[in-house]
């Protein structure tokens, strides 16, 4: 279950756009008004998304571990409340979200829960829903939010202020296109020091895709 939660905010935070690796320095806080100048930004470009289909390549540094875990496969979004997130490299491993249902599939079963009977999934559907809609992420009563700027970028940086959440994701760190508002790299931190980070690619936005898609027969 732990690794369902963790699986589910990773989804959460990666719902305004594309992200392609890439880190940048020197940085500096920006005012409360910019900050809100740059939410608004952000807001309107998340929220522009209809569909979303992508690769992805995921990165996890596990301080026990000396080398990082490398991960592989397709995301697939459509508004409102479509989602199917796979991985299919080193294994397999599906999570699909429609409407009020999560459905996981490994390569052994098959499960399934409702987001309305259980209030840890309830809280982080609705994050997602949000999020997707370009509102959640940036959303005070949720998140203590900080605001960065250089000349190419906006940082974000994200600290959770639900017990849950704040146990799975210590910090969150978003790095924005100042000329789109489109997320260009992301860093997530456990509470261990373990981190994860994703690149995606192919990225293909608002284009029509089957509902077939979301459904595990």
């Amino acid at each position: 279950m732990r690794f369902v939660l963790k699986l589910y905010l990773t989804i959460i935070i990666l719902f305004v756009s594309c992200l392609v690796s890439g880190q940048q320095t020197d940085y500096k806080v920006v005012s409360k008004l910019q900050s809100q100048v740059y939410t608004d930004n952000i807001t309107k470009a998340s929220g522009s998304m209809t569909t979303l289909q992508c690769s992805f390549t995921q990165k996890k540094i596990i301080s026990v571990l000396s080398e990082s875990v490398i991960s592989k496969g397709k995301l697939l979004y459509k508004k409102e409340n479509k989602l199917c997130w796979e991985y299919s490299t080193p294994y397999l491993y599906i999570f699909i979200l429609n409407g009020d249902k999560v459905f996981i599939r490994n390569e052994k079963s098959t499960s399934q829960f409702d987001t309305k009977s259980n209030a840890v999934f309830k809280e982080i559907s609705l994050l997602l829903v949000n999020s997707i809609n370009g509102v959640g992420l940036i959303d005070p009563r949720k998140f203590d939010v900080i605001f960065f700027e250089n000349s190419s970028f906006v940082k974000m940086e994200l600290t959770a202020k639900n017990k849950t959440l704040k146990s799975i994701m210590s910090n969150i760190i978003f790095y924005f296109d100042r000329s789109t508002y489109l997320v260009h790299n992301i860093e997530m931190v456990e509470p261990s020091g373990d981190s994860t980070s994703i690149v995606f690619s192919n990225t293909v936005l608002n284009q029509p895709i089957d509902d077939e898609k979301f459904i595990i027969h």
